[in-house]
């Protein structure tokens, strides 16, 4: 068992410091996301394009959240 989670532990590791890598503009565009929809957030750049990724549970949740993103989308028109 304790060598299980050894290597999960290990598995996760470059996620994590991948992480740090990033540039405070970066990690602070995560943070500002994370609060505003109430979701994991992880943008991931790539040159001048990148994607953003919003985590989600469940379908319920999934829900939530395009409700979310529509109602600010819709503010903007």
């Amino acid at each position: 068992v304790r060598e299980v989670e050894r290597r999960v532990a290990l598995a996760r590791a470059p996620a994590k410091a991948a992480s740090r890598g990033k540039d405070a503009n970066t990690r602070a565009a995560e943070q500002r996301l994370k609060a505003a929809l109430g979701a994991r957030v992880e943008i991931a750049r790539r040159g001048r394009s990148g994607q953003l990724r919003i985590a989600f549970a469940n379908e319920t949740e999934l829900q939530r959240l395009f409700e979310v993103l529509l109602r600010a989308g819709r503010g903007r028109q």
